[in-house]
C-alpha cells in the first residue's frame, strides 16, 4: 500500500475510500445526498459520486468524509447532514477493519446488504458492532482527490488546529454557509468551554443576525430553528409588557425530534438554549404541566382543586383525543384558564416529548419559580391546618435553597364503585393505602432544568440537583438507583392524592386507551395491549391489590374540601363554551366506558389470561 500522506500549510492526513464488509464501496447519491454502498461498476452506471475519508495525524480518532463535489446535505438515516462534509469517530479492529460512530451520540454506522445488482443505504443507528458495522479503508494517492474535497479537508485542519473558542463560533456564525462552517456545526457542545457559551447565549438572544446565522448554520436543530428563536422573542416583549401564558398552541410532528433522551443531545444550540434558559429570573409563583388523553370527564374538577389552592397557570399538553376533550380545551383556553398545547405526530411518545417541550422550548414556563409535572389522576394536596394555599408552601420551602422538591404518592383505591357517575373524584374516593408510595411527583425551577421524566426532571449536563422531601430533608434514592423514587416515603406536609383507579370500569377504560410514554396506534383501543403484549396483563395483575383494598383506611382530607371545589367547578362551567363542551364528553366518555368494557370481554388469552380477567370483570359488575 502506497503512503498517500500529504502537506499542505504544515499539517499531514491520509486519504481513504470507505469499503463495507459487503465488499462495495461506499458512495454519495448524487441526485439526494445519500451514501450508498456500490460496486464499481454499478456506480458508473448510476450517478454517484466519490466519498473521501480524510484521517489528520493530529487526531486518528477522527475520520471527516468529505463528498467528491458539493452537495447541500449529506444523507446516512436518520441523519441529515448539511453541506458535503461530516466527521466521525474512528476505531480499528485490527486486520484493517475498523468501525465508525457518530459524534453525538453512541450510535454506529451500517453497510445494509445489498440485493443482487443493486445499490445498498447506509445508516447510522445502531447500537452494538457487528459484521455489517465494520469497514475497511482503502488509502489512495493524494493526486486521486477532487480539488474540492481536498479544499475541504485543507481548512478542516486548519480550523481544527487550535482549540474550539467562542472566537471560532463567532467566525463559523459569520458564515453560515461556507463548507467549513457546516462542518463547525458537527462539534458537540462539550469541546467547547461552558463558561463561554454561557457568555455567547446572551449575545445571541440580543441579536437576530446571530439568531438567524445559527439557524442556517443548523437547519434541522429544533433549538436552533424554534426554542432560541422563541425565547429571545418572549424576553423581548416581557421587557416591555405583560405576558399571558394562556393560548392555544399546536406542537406537531415536526418538533417530535424533542422526544429523545435529554443526555443525548449534544449540539451547541442545544447548550446555548439550555443556558440562557438557566439566566431567566422568573416573576410568578408555580405553574402545572400536565399531559392527558381523554381526560376531559375530570378535567373540571382536577382544574378547580388545584385553583382552590392557589395555583393559576396550566400548561395541558393533549394528544389524540377522541372523547370531546378538544373541544372543552379549546374553551377553556379561550377563557385564559389554562395554555393547551395539542401534541400531534404519530412517532412519538407524547408524554417525553410534552416534557421535552415545557422544559426546552417553552418560554413561558420560565416565568415560574415552580413547575409542577403531574397527571390528571394526581391532586397535589396539603396538611391544611398549617399551610393555607401551596404559596404558603413553597414560601416555607424558598426559605432553604432547592432545587426541586419531591411529593410521594398517596395511593386510593376504588371504594367499590363499579363505574363512573356525576360526582366529584375527591368524595367518590376516600379509601387509601395506610402508608405512602415511595415514587414521587416532582416540582422543580424551570430555569434549572432542561427536561422532564413522568417523576423526576432533568439538569442540563445531569449537574446534580438539591431536592427535597415535604419535610425539607433531602431525598435519598440510594436502594433504587431511581430518582423517581425515594428511600423513605412521607406525607405529611404535603404529598399527591393518586387517584389511580377511580372506579374498575374507569381504570379499564384509562388501561384501554393507551400508554403515554410508548408508541402504536391510539385510535385503537387496546391497540397498546396488542403492540405490548404482556404489558396490560402485568399491570392487571400488579393492580389487582388495589381492589382488594386490604389494610385501607380512610381519609376524607380531600372531601372536607368539597363544597370549595364544587363551586369553582360550576364557576369553570359557567362560560357557555365549556358547559356545553363538558356535557358532550360526558356523552362520549360513557359511550367510551362501554366501549372498552366489551373489548376487554373479547381480549383474547395470548393478551390477558382467562382467570385474571374474570376477576376484573367481577370486580366491574361484569362478570
Amino acid at each position: 500500500m502506497n503512503s498517500a500522506a500529504y502537506d499542505s500549510v504544515s499539517w499531514s492526513c491520509r486519504c481513504y475510500v470507505v469499503v463495507t464488509s459487503h465488499k462495495t464501496k461506499v458512495k454519495v447519491r448524487c441526485a439526494d445526498g445519500v451514501l450508498m454502498g456500490a460496486s464499481e461498476n454499478l456506480a458508473k452506471t448510476h450517478d454517484f459520486s466519490d466519498l473521501y475519508g480524510f484521517v489528520f495525524d493530529r487526531d486518528p480518532s477522527l475520520i471527516l468524509m468529505v463528498s467528491e463535489r458539493p452537495v447541500a446535505e449529506l444523507v446516512v438515516l436518520p441523519r441529515i447532514f448539511s453541506g458535503s462534509a461530516f466527521a466521525l469517530r474512528l476505531s480499528k479492529l485490527g486486520h484493517e477493519r475498523c468501525f465508525f460512530q457518530m459524534l453525538f451520540s453512541e450510535r454506529y454506522l451500517s453497510a445494509i446488504a445489498p440485493k443482487a445488482g443493486e445499490p445498498a443505504r447506509l445508516e447510522i443507528n445502531r447500537d452494538v458492532v457487528q459484521a455489517w458495522e465494520t469497514f475497511h479503508l482503502h488509502e489512495i494517492e493524494s493526486e486521486c482527490i477532487s480539488e474540492f474535497a481536498r479544499g475541504v479537508a485543507e481548512e478542516w485542519q486548519r480550523h481544527n488546529r487550535s482549540s474550539l473558542t467562542i472566537d471560532a463560533l463567532h467566525d463559523a456564525l459569520a458564515a453560515p454557509n461556507s463548507a467549513v462552517s457546516k462542518l463547525f456545526a458537527t462539534q458537540p457542545y462539550k469541546n467547547f468551554d461552558i463558561e463561554d457559551l454561557g457568555h455567547i447565549s446572551q449575545t445571541v438572544l440580543s441579536s437576530n443576525t446571530m439568531l438567524e446565522a445559527l439557524a442556517q448554520l443548523y437547519p434541522r436543530d429544533p433549538w436552533a430553528q424554534t426554542a432560541l428563536p422563541r425565547l429571545a422573542e418572549w424576553r423581548s416583549r416581557r421587557a416591555n409588557e405583560k405576558t399571558d401564558s394562556s393560548s392555544i398552541e399546536l406542537l406537531s410532528s415536526a418538533s417530535d425530534c424533542i422526544d429523545c433522551d435529554p443526555g443525548a443531545q449534544l449540539s451547541v444550540p442545544y447548550a446555548l438554549n439550555a443556558l440562557a434558559r438557566s439566566r431567566i429570573e422568573p416573576t410568578k409563583d408555580i405553574c402545572i404541566v400536565m399531559t392527558a388523553r381523554n381526560e376531559g370527564l375530570h378535567l373540571l374538577e382536577w382544574l378547580a382543586w388545584h385553583r382552590c389552592m392557589g395555583i393559576r397557570d396550566f400548561f395541558v399538553y393533549s394528544n389524540d383525543n377522541n372523547d370531546g376533550s378538544d373541544a372543552l380545551l379549546e374553551a377553556l383556553a379561550r377563557c385564559g384558564v389554562i395554555k393547551w398545547i395539542r401534541n400531534e405526530g404519530c412517532k412519538s411518545r407524547p408524554q417525553f416529548k410534552a416534557y421535552g417541550h415545557a422544559f426546552s422550548v417553552e418560554p413561558y414556563t420560565l416565568d415560574f419559580r415552580w413547575a409542577a409535572v403531574i397527571d390528571a389522576d394526581e391532586f397535589i394536596m396539603l396538611d391544611f391546618d398549617k399551610f393555607d394555599s401551596f404559596s404558603k408552601y413553597l414560601e416555607w420551602q424558598d426559605e432553604s435553597s432547592v432545587d426541586a422538591i419531591a411529593l410521594n404518592w398517596m395511593f386510593f383505591g376504588p371504594n367499590g364503585h363499579q363505574t363512573w357517575f356525576d360526582e366529584l373524584t375527591i368524595s367518590r374516593f376516600t379509601s387509601r393505602a395506610p402508608r405512602a408510595n415511595q415514587h414521587i411527583k416532582t416540582i422543580s425551577r424551570p430555569s434549572r432544568f432542561i427536561h422532564s421524566y413522568c417523576h423526576h426532571s432533568v439538569r442540563f449536563m445531569n449537574k446534580p440537583s438539591r431536592v427535597v422531601n415535604d419535610h425539607r430533608i433531602p431525598v435519598e434514592n440510594k436502594r433504587s438507583k431511581n430518582p423517581g423514587i425515594s428511600d423513605v416515603a412521607f406525607a405529611t406536609n404535603a404529598w399527591i392524592n393518586h387517584y389511580y383507579m377511580r372506579s374498575v370500569q374507569e381504570f379499564i377504560w384509562k388501561k384501554a386507551r393507551g400508554y403515554g410514554d410508548r408508541l402504536f396506534d391510539r385510535g385503537d383501543l387496546f391497540g397498546g395491549a396488542h403492540a405490548l403484549k404482556g404489558r396490560l396483563a402485568k399491570e392487571l395483575k400488579n393492580s389487582a391489590v388495589f381492589l382488594e383494598e386490604k389494610g385501607y383506611v380512610q381519609d376524607d382530607r380531600a372531601a372536607r374540601r368539597k363544597a370549595l371545589v364544587a363551586d369553582e367547578v360550576r364557576l369553570l362551567a359557567s362560560d357557555p363554551q365549556v358547559k356545553l363542551a363538558y356535557g358532550r364528553v360526558v356523552e362520549s366518555s360513557t359511550r367510551g366506558v362501554r366501549s372498552a368494557m366489551e373489548l376487554f370481554k373479547s381480549l383474547g388469552s395470548d393478551i390477558i389470561p382467562d382467570e385474571l380477567k374474570q376477576q376484573w370483570l367481577s370486580a366491574a359488575g361484569e362478570a
